[in-house]
């Protein structure tokens, strides 16, 4: 059931949409006829009538009705002064539009280029930081080496003192069994 509220809901909007498309539709069409017969009133007070004019003659007023409606403004209403400074002005836009559009050309080409040489730096940085991290790996590789050399020798010293030691020990203990040895004999 629930649908169906739902269908009737979208169903209504659609109605109102359409009704409110009529509506502009109207008056649009209100507003062409209201055009039309300006210009067929304005073109009666100079003694003209679109029947009877002309193929030429009818051109010239198309393209007076399409330069002013081109540069916005109301070909029966304004002035050769108005057309011609509507003109002007739309020439002085496009000339700044053109301008815009080499300068934002030119600022692309100019950013573009940036961006090259910052790809090409990070590039390079990047070789920098593997040929870096490949030393830190030597150095660490050569660090470890020494660590376990140093501990290896320090192994070594420890054993010749070891030895040494007790080299000196047995010397001793030889030395002292040795003389005791002796003062015993001489005591004998």
């Amino acid at each position: 059931m629930k649908w169906l509220y739902d269908l009737s809901v979208i169903s209504i909007q659609r109605t109102r949409e359409k009704k409110v498309l009529l509506a502009a539709q109207e008056r649009a069409v209100e507003e062409y006829v209201q055009y039309a017969n300006r210009v067929d009133n304005a073109l009666k007070q100079f003694g003209l009538d679109l029947g009877s004019m002309g193929d030429e003659a009818q051109a010239a007023v198309d393209e007076i009705v399409e330069l002013g409606l081109e540069v916005n403004v109301d070909p029966l209403t304004a002035t050769w002064f108005d057309i011609a400074k509507a003109m002007s002005d739309r020439i002085d836009e496009e000339f700044e539009v053109e301008q815009r559009e080499q300068q934002l050309t030119s600022l692309t080409e100019s950013l573009e280029k940036r961006l090259s040489e910052l790809k090409d730096l990070e590039a390079r940085l990047e070789t920098g930081k593997k040929q870096i991290e490949s030393e830190e790996d030597t150095m660490d590789e050569m660090l470890a080496e020494w660590m376990r050399n140093t501990k290896l020798n320090q192994a070594k010293i420890e054993q010749y003192n070891s030895q040494q030691s007790s080299r000196k020990v047995r010397e001793f203990i030889i030395h002292l069994l040795m003389t005791g040895y002796s003062r015993r004999t001489e005591d004998n």
